[in-house]
C-alpha cells in the first residue's frame, strides 16, 4: 500500500543574537510530506520538490522565513530555494 506522505525531514533555522558575544541557536522544525526530484527538466528553478502535509507555523508569519534555510532529509542538507505556503500545505523548493 503506497501512502500520500510517507516523508518526515527537519528544517533547520540558525539564528544569531545581536548580542557583543553573538550566540548562534538552532531551531528544528519537523515536516511530513512527499519528496519529489524534478529529474530531466532543465528549465524549472529547483531540482526537488517537498510537499509538506500542512504549512509551518513560521510560514503563516512570513511565507520567506525558510527561504535559504535547509532541509534535513536521507541524511542530507538540501536548501530551500523558496517555500510557497498554501492553505492547507506548502511546497518548498530546493536545490
Amino acid at each position: 500500500m503506497i501512502q500520500r506522505y510517507p516523508h518526515t525531514a527537519v528544517i533547520e533555522i540558525e539564528t544569531l543574537s545581536d548580542d557583543p558575544l553573538p550566540t548562534k541557536t538552532t531551531q528544528d522544525i519537523e515536516v511530513k510530506g512527499r519528496y519529489e526530484s524534478a529529474p530531466g527538466n532543465k528549465n524549472i528553478d529547483y531540482k526537488a520538490k517537498f510537499f509538506c502535509d500542512k504549512t509551518p507555523d513560521i510560514l503563516k508569519a512570513d511565507p520567506n522565513a525558510l527561504d535559504g534555510k535547509k532541509l534535513l532529509i536521507f541524511g542530507r542538507s538540501i536548501t530551500i530555494r523558496q517555500a510557497w505556503p498554501y492553505q492547507t500545505h506548502c511546497e518548498l523548493w530546493l536545490d
